[in-house]
């Protein structure tokens, strides 16, 4: 007989303590990056805070994980021995070093003040401006401001602003989070099509109508 599987937490003995060699290693990675190493720990350490410590599923009691447990068995979608591994994972984070590893990826695509005013050849305080106008794409990350590099064009002579941007930030900002709109920009769309399938971000740069963006996130589940 098959034991019933307790609750996903915790790997026994609870929380363990890291070593001080791999928090220096995680430092060390973080600078070989040539970022802002302080904001970046910062805003990761932030992340984590707010991130579930346990399977991303509301099994409140015994009885819910045993029910996932039956149903997952009985209809063939996993085996035993795949089902305790699956558990094993959750417990040490598995899930929750995915959602980091989502997150870190799509916030190491933005920019400080400092970094898009000198791209843009502006003052800081024109680029200030230019995000509480909404003419720029501006997010709060643990208390900096940063933009999202989805919003530039590079490469091209003379333009290095997305065409329509004040209109795109009004309609990504009635429905998507920074996090969201990011994934949304820089996935290609089956409706946007010109030599193929295009990103939002490229059907714009290439001179695509703006409304087509909008029917997009009215008109559709994108997430």
């Amino acid at each position: 007989m098959t034991d019933t599987p307790g609750p996903v937490g915790l790997p026994a003995g609870g929380p363990r303590r890291v070593p001080p060699a791999l928090l220096s290693r995680l430092v060390a990675a973080i600078d070989a990056l040539d970022v802002d190493t302080a904001y970046l720990i910062e805003a990761l350490t932030e992340h984590l805070e707010g991130t579930a410590p346990r399977i991303p599923i509301p099994l409140e009691h015994d009885s819910d994980v045993n029910y996932l447990h039956r149903t997952l068995i009985s209809d063939g979608t996993l085996t035993e021995e795949r089902y305790q591994r699956l558990l094993t994972d959750l417990g040490r984070g598995r899930w929750q070093v995915q959602s980091a590893t989502t997150w870190l990826q799509t916030n190491l695509e933005t920019l400080s003040v400092s970094q898009i005013a000198a791209y843009l050849s502006w003052e800081e305080a024109t680029v200030r401006e230019a995000a509480d106008s909404r003419d720029l794409y501006a997010i709060n990350i643990s208390g900096q401001l940063r933009f999202p590099s989805w919003q530039l064009l590079y490469g091209r002579f003379g333009d290095k602003l997305l065409p329509h941007l004040s209109e795109l930030i009004e309609i990504l900002s009635s429905r998507y989070t920074w996090y969201e709109a990011s994934g949304f920009m820089n996935t290609q769309q089956p409706s946007l099509h010109m030599a193929g399938r295009m990103t939002p971000g490229q059907w714009l740069a290439e001179g695509g109508d703006p409304a087509d963006i909008r029917d997009l996130v009215e008109g559709t589940d994108w997430l």
